[in-house]
């Protein structure tokens, strides 16, 4: 099983390949390149040293001190919790653009993201058009079995690369082949991973990644992410998450923040000596979704229903305005008012009060139902878009009562066939994020229900 495996999976270096989604194994010999199994060693090297300074480390007396007992495996009781927050405060990252996400509780076990020079810092630097290697760490203090991985990570495309995934290091624990892709316009890379022999080490690699750096840009980060369907970074002893707080999602990583310096020494010297000029040069825009949920139940006629409106911003994008205009079918379906906490409360109008903390829109220019025309026009806009940057969930709720049954209606968003008409967009700064910025109408989708007779 194990030959075979080491024969079928990514056996040295899953090399990204240019296909967005598409991660093909390196064919050829089993054994590592010199430069690969330099990489390996190089770090295994440092990890060693950290841990012989950590085991040469003098000792605390032990006079008048009691002997503790080892950390427990559950989580917190209301009243440890309550201590806890009380006697400690979390530490401030000293991080510029990475992201600090574990409670502070040394207990849980981490993943963090490392430069391949450099294993404390969470922030590094790459020259333009260089290459740099990171690493997935774990930290594992209470020496969790963990047999299976889930790896999520988001960067901006426009920034940087990925050129490969080198597994090696885990490479003869693998049960069998892992899951390896990326999907370059979304900015992300899933890895997933199945290990016949758990890893318990108290400080461990797990994969390693080349990037190349595409442009400058003072702050950008490559963060541990979850995916559109809801998949967060985790790992697992057995059936059990182990990773950080067990009823926090996401919780329990650490990401890396990256600098990346111009080629140019004079621009160079004007990125350290002006660094507001590059201000805002991590801004990006695109990628972002629009649904319609259908129903959870199928509709009866006569019995009200919702449908959720939901954004999806995992692409990190900027935001300063949405526009939304649906469509329904009038002999099918009304549109029942609902305003509770509303900003916009005149005529009929489509949920959006209970909301507002997720999205928290400073301009409200339109929220109206024109049943006659079958039309929802929803308009709003926002000051600080840096607020809405990787915010994703309902932005409002459609409640609507079904008039007669049918085999399927629609309720779909709608565009403008010709310019300076109102139109379904999501903008920043006039220009289209909504799905691939060049392709006009796309990266919305609509709901699609029968609905049953009374």
């Amino acid at each position: 099983m194990r030959d075979l495996c080491k024969q079928a999976l990514i056996l040295t270096t899953a090399i990204l390949a240019g296909m967005s989604g598409m991660v093909f194994a390196q064919q050829g010999q089993q054994q590592l390149t010199d430069e690969q199994r330099e990489q390996v060693n190089r770090v295994m090297q440092q990890r060693n040293q950290q841990q012989a300074e950590r085991e040469d480390a003098p000792e605390r007396s032990a006079a008048g001190e009691s002997e503790k007992p080892p950390p427990t495996r559950r989580a917190p009781s209301e009243r440890q919790e309550a201590e806890r927050e009380r006697d400690e405060k979390p530490e401030k990252a000293s991080v510029k653009t990475g992201e600090f996400n574990l409670l502070a509780d040394k207990r849980f076990t981490m993943l963090r993201m490392t430069g391949e020079s450099d294993t404390v810092a969470t922030d590094i630097d790459a020259i333009e058009g260089g290459e740099f290697v990171t690493d997935v760490q774990m930290m594992n203090p209470n020496g969790y079995e963990v047999d299976r991985f889930r790896l999520v990570m988001d960067y901006n495309p426009a920034f940087v690369e990925p050129l490969s995934i080198n597994d090696s290091a885990i490479l003869d624990d693998l049960a069998a082949s892992p899951i390896a892709r990326v999907d370059r316009a979304l900015g992300q890379i899933y890895y997933e991973a199945e290990l016949a022999k758990p890893v318990v080490e108290l400080d461990v690699p797990l994969i390693f990644m080349t990037w190349q750096a595409k442009k400058p840009v003072l702050n950008t980060a490559i963060r541990f992410g979850r995916t559109r369907d809801g998949l967060y970074t985790e790992l697992y002893e057995g059936a059990e998450k182990v990773l950080g707080a067990p009823y926090e999602e996401g919780d329990g990583t650490v990401s890396l923040g990256l600098r990346v310096i111009p080629s140019d020494p004079a621009e160079a010297l004007l990125m350290q000596e002006e660094p507001q000029l590059y201000l805002g040069s991590d801004e990006r825009v695109g990628g972002l979704l629009l649904a319609i949920r259908s129903p959870e139940e199928t509709p009866v006629v006569g019995e009200p229903f919702t449908m959720d409106i939901v954004m999806d911003n995992l692409a990190y994008s900027q935001i300063d305005g949405l526009s939304m205009m649906i469509q329904f079918d009038p002999e099918v379906l009304t549109i029942l008012d609902s305003d509770m906490d509303n900003w916009v409360t005149l005529g009929t109008n489509i949920l959006d009060g209970p909301f507002r903390d997720t999205f928290p829109w400073d301009y409200h220019m339109a929220n109206s139902v024109y049943p006659a025309r079958g039309l929802i026009e929803y308009r709003v806009g926002t000051s600080y878009p840096d607020d809405f940057i990787g915010t994703s969930g309902v932005v409002a709720q459609i409640h609507a009562v079904a008039n007669r049954p049918t085999a399927g209606t629609s309720v779909r968003f709608v565009f403008a066939r010709q310019a300076g008409q109102r139109t379904t967009e999501v903008s920043y700064l006039g220009q289209d994020v909504l799905g691939d910025t060049g392709v006009r109408n796309d990266g919305v989708k609509g709901a699609y229900f029968p609905v049953l007779p009374n």
